[in-house]
């Protein structure tokens, strides 16, 4: 049984908050997450908050003396989740910093005598449109890391990255809420994770979780001619869970197959896309079997959307009564400005989303303002560059019909219900 809790002797713990940390296998060096706060000063950024910064503390004499900041501290973004291989010749962390796939990554770093260098963005195989984070590199090898990018069950899930390949753990080590700073021993079996699933005694609480059998499906998805049969090289085909969460998107190959790897008992929907063809899309019961296999019919000829003013003509994106998911039927509609986007590299695009007046100013301003980061990461997650494109939530504003002064019909809402897109550079 563990014994009682104590404080680190030395001068790591302060004040402020003091979170995920690591030591070097040599016992020397502790490299540790704090709040921006070093000799007396609690620094902000020009948000107004204190970030996450990465601190190195020396073992002296029995205890953690000397913390500095390290050559990846900034003011302006957070740094944090260190976690060190077991050669010591390496850290891994998670970061803000901008230049990255979404809103935080996950780096490499050479370490050596304390000090890091030369950090490198893992890439979109780890990294994705969203936060992917609490990275901790495993004895063989293995990153573990959270994300809610990635295909999951709720928030952050934890995932592995081995032999060039993301799993997410699936369940009980995931749940529907927030599942991360995980770690786990192979050779024991046993390992641990942070949640703040239902049931806990607080906010976030430890969880012991015992050795992991993950159950995954090599799934084949084919692009078919709708009109002649045969199979489609080069469309982007990607699967998208019940929850509206999509798996990196795959190009097929010269006979129309692209290949992913999901969890068992899953319900899934196979899209595809490709310019000359209107984007489709097949349903999908993935089972406890080794292999699973589903085709994707597609009408050829995709005509542009109509630019009128400078706005793209699409149909309306439907969004599910104060959700900001992106349904299957409206990213079939923004497969379109997927195509167009791709097929005119150098545009530019505002996604602006509008509600009606009922239900609160503020309420609204961040309901519209959701819905467009959920169509910006969307189309992103497809493979158009997030300079691209610019989220704006309008709230209530500019309403297409005088709902204030005068009795709608529901139909009339709904006209003010809407997305427009808007391009801002050609």
């Amino acid at each position: 049984m563990p014994g009682e809790g104590k404080l680190l002797d030395g001068d790591v713990n302060t004040k402020y908050h003091e979170g995920t940390l690591d030591i070097t296998p040599d016992g020397k060096y502790m490299f540790f997450t704090r709040v921006d706060y070093i000799d007396g000063d609690y620094e902000k950024a020009s948000d107004g908050e204190s970030k996450l910064n990465i601190y190195r503390a020396v073992k002296a004499g029995g205890e953690w003396r000397d913390v500095r900041t390290t050559s990846l501290e900034s003011q302006e973004y957070g740094v944090g989740h260190p976690s060190i291989t077991a050669d010591g010749k390496a850290i891994f962390f998670a970061s803000e910093a901008p230049g990255g796939q979404g809103g935080t990554d996950i780096y490499k770093a050479s370490l050596k005598n304390g000090k890091i260098s030369n950090p490198v963005n893992l890439g979109p195989t780890v990294n994705t449109a969203g936060d992917d984070s609490f990275p901790w590199i495993a004895e063989d090898g293995t990153l573990y890391f959270s994300s809610n990018g990635h295909l999951g069950l709720g928030g952050l899930d934890v995932f592995k990255y081995k032999d060039g390949k993301v799993s997410n753990l699936g369940s009980p080590v995931n749940s529907v809420m927030d599942d991360f700073a995980f770690t786990y021993s192979e050779e024991t079996g046993k390992g641990f994770v942070s949640s703040n699933r239902k049931g806990g005694k607080g906010s976030d609480d430890i969880y012991a979780v015992n050795r992991i059998e993950i159950c995954e499906v090599a799934v084949t998805v084919t692009a078919i001619d709708a009109q002649t049969n045969q199979p489609i090289p080069g469309a982007i085909v990607s699967l998208q869970d019940a929850d509206g969460n999509s798996l990196p998107s795959q190009t097929t190959d010269g006979e129309g197959k692209a290949m992913f790897t999901t969890e068992c008992n899953e319900e899934f929907v196979a899209r595809g896309v490709k310019d000359q063809y209107e984007s489709g899309q097949s349903d999908l019961s993935v089972a406890e079997e080794a292999t699973a296999m589903v085709t994707v019919n597609m009408e050829p000829i995709i005509p542009d959307p109509p630019v009128i003013d400078e706005k793209i003509i699409l149909n309306k994106i439907y969004f599910d009564l104060d959700a900001s998911n992106i349904r299957p039927d409206a990213a079939l509609e923004l497969d379109r400005l997927v195509s167009f986007m791709k097929k005119y590299p150098e545009l530019e695009v505002m996604a602006e989303t509008y509600a009606d007046i009922r239900g609160s100013d503020s309420y609204n301003l961040a309901l519209t303002q959701r819905r467009a980061e959920s169509i910006v990461a969307y189309v992103v997650s497809q493979g158009v560059d997030a300079s691209r494109l610019t989220a704006v939530g309008r709230g209530e504003a500019n309403p297409v019909m005088d709902c204030a002064s005068q009795k709608c019909t529901s139909a009339e809402y709904e006209l003010s219900r809407r997305s427009e897109f808007t391009i801002t550079k050609r």
